[in-house]
């Protein structure tokens, strides 16, 4: 698995301007996309250094949402 960011325009409401969010992308190892992720976070440097820990410490896909859930607690 390889995990990258990408990053995308979140568009708002009549009460908020519309903001750019950072996500993921799951690849396989063929570099397949297999799953994305939008507007994990606007924090891009803590994001960048999420998704090297997980391309570093191969967490594999079934993982990925309790591992989401420890960088919410952490950034939230």
């Amino acid at each position: 698995m390889h995990y990258r960011i990408f990053y995308h325009q979140v568009n708002g409401n009549s009460e908020f301007n519309s903001f750019i969010s950072s996500g993921i992308i799951v690849e396989d190892d063929a570099g397949n996309e297999i799953k994305r992720i939008y507007d994990v976070s606007t924090e891009f440097s803590a994001l960048e250094k999420f998704v090297l820990s997980l391309n570093n410490d191969n967490v594999g896909p079934e993982h990925l949402d309790s591992m989401l859930d420890c960088y919410y607690s952490q950034h939230f």
